[in-house]
């Protein structure tokens, strides 16, 4: 087995499969930084020896001995308590060296390396929870060492050569930790970012697949309808079948731009009212006598305000087709959508008789009471009033 890949199956030790990215992430990083300063004990053991320095390798053999537990406790337990492990081995180990050492030889350096991993660690904001608790030991450790250094604890015997030389070898190794944990911390991170991309274009799959099936679904409701219409002996029997038809339809289309868009999540909804006014007028084989004027701002919106907006347009256009168009003469239909800012404001209107006397819609209507509803759902604002045809206006906050 190559290093690389006993680098890697080492660094998979704990990572379960149920974890989410961080917790991968998080997961890893903690054994490689693990590795990491078990290379450096080793290399300060290494060069102690070469230097003829005996004092300080028992110390490095003990925590060398204590470091593994942390992958054992990341891959039997959870990367919790594998890190508060962790913290304490390496918080202790420093401050024992500079028991022995005194603070002369500048053993509190190794705290960069670990300060950056602790931050590494504790910017994902599903532990910060557990932040509290590192910090108590990393203050709890500063504090001992005021306390130590107040009393003379760290009063070294060693002669003033070897604190220059094993000061020199901790800047040393400190710094090679740093360079270290920092290409942990890119590498994993490259290696998160991929994980994501890939998990958010898998998402993108499955959510275009279920657009997919959901407008298919709704064809086959539509061709349902089709065929229970046909069977039907009275005209109010069809025109409710006809009209729910199209409701359907209005949904339908939706999910079908969804699924042909890039975005997921928004529809674009000028586009999407164009092309149901002209189904709308298809399926009324009127044609050759409705003038269609549609102006709608670019705009964005999501499936649960896109839903509503579409089924209030297919009620309002529906009711003009059925009742404002008079015989042999052209029915005007107006659709206009501005966006100011985060407002949307829908206007549509038609030069049609609008309403006798100026009465109100009837209320016990299914189309004013789904529109009602949708508007309530919405928290728009909505009214219908006579100006040369009929005009209905609502307007509604996408921030709601």
């Amino acid at each position: 087995m190559s290093l690389y890949r006993w680098l890697n199956s080492v660094g998979e030790l704990g990572v379960k499969p149920g974890y989410l990215p961080w917790e991968k992430y998080l997961t890893r990083n903690l054994n490689y930084i693990t590795l990491a300063s078990i290379g450096a004990l080793l290399m300060g053991i290494a060069t102690y020896i070469s230097l003829g320095n005996y004092h300080f390798i028992g110390e490095h053999a003990i925590a060398i001995a204590l470091l593994p537990l942390i992958i054992f406790i990341n891959a039997r337990v959870n990367y919790i308590w594998a890190l508060y492990f962790f913290y304490l081995i390496i918080l202790s180990l420093l401050f024992f060296f500079t028991l022995k050492m005194g603070e002369e030889c500048e053993p509190y350096l190794f705290l960069i390396p670990l300060t950056i991993s602790l931050l590494m660690l504790i910017r994902r904001k599903e532990i910060q929870k557990n932040v509290i608790a590192l910090f108590t030991m990393l203050f709890a450790f500063l504090l001992l060492g005021i306390i130590g250094y107040t009393l003379r604890w760290f009063d070294s015997r060693l002669p003033h050569p070897e604190i220059v030389m094993v000061r020199g070898i901790n800047i040393l190794f400190s710094s090679f930790l740093t360079l270290i944990v920092t290409g942990i911390i890119v590498n994993q991170n490259s290696k998160q970012e991929f994980e994501l991309n890939a998990l958010l274009k898998e998402k993108e799959t499955l959510l275009a697949e279920i657009n997919h099936r959901v407008k298919n679904n709704m064809n086959v409701i539509t061709s349902l309808l089709n065929l229970k219409k046909d069977l039907c002996t009275t005209d109010e029997a069809r025109e409710a079948l006809e009209d729910s038809k199209h409701r359907v339809y209005s949904m339908a289309l939706i999910h079908q731009k969804v699924y042909g868009s890039s975005s997921m999540r928004k529809v674009d909804f000028q586009e999407y009212i164009s092309e149901l006014a002209e189904e709308l007028v298809s399926s009324y084989s009127l044609e050759k006598f409705v003038k269609l004027k549609i102006q709608a701002d670019d705009c964005l919106l999501s499936l649960d305000i896109a839903i509503p907006c579409s089924l209030i347009i297919n009620e309002v256009l529906t009711n003009s087709l059925k009742h404002a168009y008079r015989k042999n003469s052209i029915l005007e239909l107006s659709v206009i959508v501005r966006k100011n800012e985060n407002v949307i404001e829908i206007i549509m209107s038609d030069n049609g008789p609008g309403f006798a006397n100026d009465e109100k819609p009837i209320k016990d209507s299914l189309g004013i009471t789904l529109i009602e509803l949708l508007c309530g759902q919405l928290e728009a604002a909505h009214s219908f009033k006579n100006q040369n045809g009929l005009v209905f206006t609502t307007n509604f906050s996408l921030s709601k």
